[in-house]
């Protein structure tokens, strides 16, 4: 048998084919990798940008911190001296009513979502003082303290306090409140027996999320933000909330059996753990991430490959047109081109219309190269057609996350189930598609 017969073979045409897709994944795996490399710097440059206003924000209810002295005992059982220990006291409620104002910090291509919070905050002390009673030491009640925990002091614009009605300045550099900075006013005339009122006038800046902690044994807080794609976050979600065109708004509440913070504990016990894990908020995300989408269109770059090149296989196969490997190699070169493309339109044009770009043009530049190839135009639009039914299952797959799985099965069954109908006749070993032959007899 000849080269040329050798190769004639259908299953060995097949298995070249099944070779030179194999080989074609490495283009896709580079544009793969070309993908990652532009999210990441997106990803730097929105947290470079993120830095500079301060972050993600979280709003946090004041704490009263009172010291109380405590006589020491040496091992006789005698007074050997005094031990000062601080304890922290949340407040009793908090309501929260915070504004957002949103614009947009451009950096090259990438634009990150920026904001300017205003946060009202008011609430009360109040204290049980049976629960009081049961601390070890005696309070000293002069150098009370309001603490007010911090996450980025750089991001504040205004801090403003009122205690009982009174304007109090607030100090940087106090002591942490569980690993947290955080700035004090003293206290005056503080005793347990009575209640304390509290108002807090807030601005900062910030970026991609808000999230408040309710220290307070009972939190209220309704916001108000021009953004129209919130992601609800944390422990609580919203009793109440409104999405439209122009944004959102949001009301949540939280009860003090539905948290874990205590009224009060020593300033030396650090729950930051606890503070970590009882928090709400919302971020503000994107509402397409090109790069997202450019990654789940590129997890069908092998099947692409396949279908594709099986259109051309069943035209050489039944319709005796003949493709050379190179050809092949072209055509796929083209498909892996695609994702390129489509990955470099996105960043300016969005994904819908960069999509609609490049599987047009990728489409168009492989029809027109397989007149060429098998001489026919009948052929070469169907090859078109076909390519335009991949694309557009494509794109209904990358967007209907929920359901991509079931109609890519569905899908390659489909494209199975008529590739065996079209073979059936095929003569695997010959390579004509013939009428079937009746068996031969194998004399004894």
């Amino acid at each position: 048998m000849s080269i040329s017969n050798l190769f004639a073979s259908p299953a060995l045409k097949l298995a070249g084919i099944g070779f030179l897709i194999l080989l074609l994944l490495i283009p896709l795996a580079l544009v793969d990798d070309l993908r990652q490399e532009r999210e990441s710097r997106r990803d730097q440059v929105v947290a470079e940008i993120s830095h500079s206003v301060g972050g993600e924000q979280t709003v946090y209810a004041p704490v009263l911190r009172v010291p109380f002295i405590s006589d020491v005992y040496g091992a006789d059982g005698k007074i050997t001296g005094r031990a000062e220990r601080h304890w922290l006291f949340a407040a009793q409620d908090l309501t929260a009513n915070s504004s957002l104002k949103m614009e947009a910090r451009r950096r090259g291509i990438f634009e990150v979502p920026v904001y300017v919070a205003e946060h009202d905050l008011k609430g009360t002390f109040a204290f049980d003082a049976k629960a009081v009673a049961g601390i070890v030491g005696e309070p000293i009640l002069g150098r009370a303290e309001l603490l007010l925990p911090i996450s980025a002091a750089r991001a504040l614009r205004k801090l403003d306090l009122e205690l009982d009605g009174k304007p109090l300045p607030l100090g940087a550099g106090a002591d942490a409140v569980s690993e947290l900075s955080a700035f004090a006013a003293p206290v005056s005339d503080f005793s347990f027996d009575k209640t304390i009122a509290f108002k807090l006038s807030i601005a900062a800046t910030g970026a991609q999320s808000l999230d408040f902690v309710p220290l307070a044994a009972n939190t209220e807080v309704r916001i108000d933000v021009p953004w129209p794609h919130p992601s609800f976050r944390g422990n609580f979600l919203p009793s109440e909330r409104k999405i439209g065109d122009a944004g959102f708004q949001a009301h949540w509440q939280v009860l003090a059996f539905n948290r874990e913070i205590p009224a009060f504990w020593p300033a030396d016990q650090n729950l930051a753990g606890t503070l970590g894990k009882t928090y709400f908020g919302v971020a503000f995300v994107e509402p397409v991430d090109v790069y997202f989408l450019n990654h789940r269109s590129a997890k069908y770059g092998f099947l692409f490959l396949v279908l594709t090149f099986a259109a051309f296989f069943l035209f050489e196969t039944l319709g005796r047109s003949r493709v050379h490997a190179i050809q092949y190699l072209l055509v796929g070169a083209a498909l892996a081109v695609f994702y390129l493309v489509l990955l470099a339109c996105s960043e300016h044009f969005g994904f819908a219309m960069s999509y609609l770009l490049a599987a047009a043009s990728m489409g168009l530049m492989i029809s027109a190269y397989a007149a060429a190839v098998m001489r026919s135009l009948k052929r070469a639009a169907v090859i078109g057609l076909w390519l335009g039914v991949l694309y557009a299952a494509l794109y209904v797959m990358i967007n209907l996350e929920d359901f991509a799985l079931l109609m890519g099965a569905v899908l390659t069954a489909l494209m199975l189930a008529l590739a065996m109908f079209l073979t059936r006749r095929v003569d695997w070993y010959g390579g004509a598609a013939n009428e079937r032959q009746p068996p031969v007899e194998i004399p004894n």
